[in-house]
Parts: C-alpha cells; structure tokens; sequence
C-alpha cells in the first residue's frame, strides 16, 4: 500500500512558477531539497529568486504563512512541503488547490 502523498498538484503548480519541467522520472519526493552547493528540485537547481517566488505564491494560493515556520527542514522535501501545506491551508483552499493543479 502506498502511504505517499499525491505531490503531482504540488509539482504541477511549482513547474507553473518556475516555468519549468519538472520530468518525473528526475523527481523523489522524498528526496532533500537541500544539496551541499544549494536547493534544487528535480536536479533544477533554485536561486534565492526561486525560493522566494515560491513561497510567496504558494502563500498567496492556500492562504498560508510559509515565513514562520520554526523549522525549514520540516518542509526539506516535496513530499514533507505538501504535508506541511494540507495541514497549515484552510481545508477549502487546500482542496481546491489540489483539484486545479491535478492534471
């Protein structure tokens, strides 16, 4: 049984803001998205110009606040991010972020 995540409306809306493919056999989404030389997704590597694009539109969709979490790690993979994000955003913003981003 699969206890994973569906990440796909995650990955979908990041390819969106990133204006990027994210291939999928590139992606783990249990993989850090912390390296030694930075932050990368997919093998893509992000700047700080990313990051922050990032944050703030996934705030902007689900009504979050991605700014203060406590811990980043808590958030170090695509899985862990979509996690945080369906228990942070209200359950309607949540669901239909999911439903818009899904195919």
């Amino acid at each position: 049984m699969n206890t994973q995540p569906d990440v796909a409306p995650l990955i979908r809306r990041l390819e969106d803001i990133l204006g990027k493919d994210l291939p999928e056999e590139d992606l783990d989404p249990d993989a850090s998205l912390f390296k030694e030389d930075g932050v990368e997704i997919a093998g893509q590597p992000l700047d700080s110009f990313d990051l922050v694009e990032i944050f703030i539109t996934l705030e902007d969709d689900l009504s979050v606040s991605l700014q203060d979490m406590r811990d980043v790690e808590e958030v170090g993979t695509i899985a862990r991010l979509w996690s945080y994000l369906g228990r942070e955003a209200p359950p309607e913003r949540f669901r239909s972020f999911a439903e818009r981003w899904a195919s």
